[in-house]
């Protein structure tokens, strides 16, 4: 399922990135969802706003790569000038923890 974001939407740090693509997208999730990074794709744009926000709050060059590389989305959807921030979601996107019985 595609997904059209705003620049704002891209701007912040992922999990609430993630947040945003899941309620756009219709999806219900709570505390115990997890999201599974390997079941989104994005634009470069939206990997570079991302990246952006995290610059801006002082993140280095090398901790932003690192926190992409184990957390982030893959940036390989094609953009086109009217849509620049897309997500694309897969199956498997959001799955739930198991409830602890304790």
């Amino acid at each position: 399922m595609r997904v059209i974001l705003t620049l704002e939407d891209c701007r912040c740090k992922l999990v609430d990135f993630y947040e945003t693509v899941a309620k756009r997208a219709g999806i219900k999730f709570d505390d115990n969802s997890m999201f599974d990074c390997r079941k989104i794709l994005i634009t470069k744009r939206v990997q570079f706003e991302i990246r952006s926000y995290y610059h801006e709050q002082g993140m280095t060059e090398e901790e932003i790569g690192i926190t992409l590389a184990q957390y982030g989305p893959k940036a390989s959807l094609q953009e086109t000038l009217e849509t620049p921030y897309i997500a694309e979601i897969q199956d498997g996107f959001i799955t739930e923890y198991p409830r602890s019985s304790v």
